[in-house]
């Protein structure tokens, strides 16, 4: 059990990633369909009307991740230097979860860039899914995180080839 005080930093630390998209999406001049939508143990996500403009969505999409993975980073840093374990924790996982984002599979965020810009998109998420896969395996995960590994490879591929957020097939 990780306690109610990290997990209510970590709720704090998604709602500035999603406030990093609304900001980035106003600094593009975007309309925004209202506040973050939070889904339970699911995650969350902020409507934004359709552009034309690849930039715009390539701006709104990684306003979340920047900005949301500096204030984890930031708290992680904080936590350490003042020895507050929840924070440290809290920050840590934090910024785990926003590089996680940027893989490149539907709905993430990374999934998103990679269906709006293609191979210009789809490699720096292609390579930020390695180095986690490559880090989760040198701290003793087994052979899951492998396959898992794989199937987000091949998902991700779908997504940058097809255009537009793939779902799973039931063929």
């Amino acid at each position: 059990a990780v306690g109610w005080v990290p997990g209510s930093i970590l709720v704090a630390l998604l709602y500035i990633h999603e406030l990093g998209h609304i900001l980035a999406a106003r600094a593009r001049k975007m309309t925004i369909q209202g506040a973050p939508i939070f889904i339970p143990g699911l995650g969350a996500f902020v409507r934004v009307d359709p552009t034309a403009h690849v930039w715009d969505d390539v701006v709104t999409v990684l306003g979340g991740p920047v900005i949301g993975g500096a204030v984890a980073l930031l708290a992680g840093v904080a936590g350490i230097v003042w020895q507050i374990p929840a924070l440290t924790f809290a920050g840590s996982f934090g910024l785990l979860l926003n590089l996680a984002n940027l893989l490149p599979i539907a709905p993430l965020d990374g999934g998103r860039l990679a269906a709006r810009t293609g191979w210009f998109g789809f490699t720096p998420t292609l390579f930020i899914g390695i180095a986690l896969i490559a880090a989760l395996l040198g701290s003793g995960a087994n052979l899951l995180v492998g396959l898992i590994a794989c199937l987000v490879l091949y998902w991700g591929y779908r997504t940058m080839r097809s255009g537009h957020p793939a779902p799973w097939t039931t063929q």
